[in-house]
């Protein structure tokens, strides 16, 4: 039987999502999740220029957003729980 051993590494299409993951997480206490939902595919930001150029009529929030102040906390535990500071991800 034989195994293969990887070296440690990463596609480059995951390294900018970690890196969007974590811009994300660093501003997560100011962005406006409910318009960057309803407003598509689009940077958090740009949400404050278009969002009330948006047509939401109809859209509906999934289930985490529901309760804001949980989804919040969540965001924070994953902060917590990779070791990372809020100096980390000013960086």
């Amino acid at each position: 039987m034989s195994f293969k051993f990887y070296l440690p590494g990463c596609f480059a299409k995951d390294q900018i999502y970690l890196a969007g993951a974590l811009q994300i997480l660093a501003e997560r206490n100011r962005i406006d999740f409910d318009a960057l939902y309803q407003c598509g595919k689009v940077s958090y930001r740009d949400v404050e220029k278009i969002k009330d150029k948006a047509s939401v009529k109809g859209t509906r929030l999934p289930h985490f957003l529901l309760d804001k102040q949980h989804y919040l906390s969540r965001l924070d535990a994953i902060v917590t729980c990779s070791g990372l500071t809020e100096e980390d991800l000013l960086q």
